[in-house]
């Protein structure tokens, strides 16, 4: 029989021992490239520059997802008739997408078409990228290497108490590969323009850290 749990016995266990509810609202985000990797250097020939832009992406975002993980699972009959078991087959790491708040100069949106434009081997120089003489603004041009492009995407899941990371995951070899759509009308003149942008990764790889509440 299940034993009635009262606001005390909330506070005491919940609050006082294991620090009260995480809030969603305190997190942060970091973009390191892989030592084989040159997008930092050439983004920098889109007008991008890497670490202080990343230090104002973490002040628009607006929502940002840990990623879970699902398994594939394969059906093996057995020798009794009408009972099948699910084993696992292989493990999926789901795609990880987030949405940005764009200020007046469109900062996500110039970031991250920034990357995808170093994915697709464009020419940082617009004038000769939007040539139509030139076969490049077709997307006609070999893409990159993986290796060049690919970054480590680490999300810091902070807590009230001084801010610790209590847990870090990291989304090894991550890039963008779909940067949404913008949706504007003028029948939304006080809403914000808003971007989607999601992201693959080959796996994501948690850091768990101990917190001991410690409440002012």
């Amino acid at each position: 029989m299940a034993t009635p749990v009262s606001i005390g016995n909330f506070i005491t266990e919940i609050v006082s021992k294991r620090g009260g509810p995480s809030n969603p609202t305190l997190y942060e985000f970091n973009v390191a490239p892989s030592s084989t990797s040159k997008i930092k250097e050439s983004m920098k020939g889109f007008g991008i520059e890497w670490d202080q832009e990343l230090r104002f992406l973490n002040y628009l975002n607006n929502e940002i997802q840990i990623p879970g993980i699902t398994f594939q699972n394969s059906e093996v009959r057995q020798f009794q008739k009408g009972i099948p078991v699910k084993m696992a087959s292989s493990k999926i790491y789901n795609e990880m997408d987030m949405t940005f708040i764009c200020d007046v100069s469109s900062l996500p949106y110039r970031f991250f078409r920034a990357w995808i434009d170093f994915v697709g081997n464009v020419e940082p120089d617009a004038e000769k990228f939007y040539d139509a003489t030139n076969k490049r603004s077709f997307g006609v041009s070999a893409l990159r290497f993986y290796d060049e492009y690919v970054c480590d995407f680490t999300i810091k899941k902070l807590e009230k108490y001084k801010n610790d990371e209590v847990l870090n995951v990291v989304l090894a070899k991550a890039w963008p590969y779909s940067v949404a759509s913008i949706p504007m009308s003028h029948a939304s003149q006080n809403g914000l323009v808003k971007l989607s942008v999601s992201m693959y990764y080959e796996y994501a790889k948690p850091t768990y850290n101990t917190v001991t509440p410690s409440p002012a």
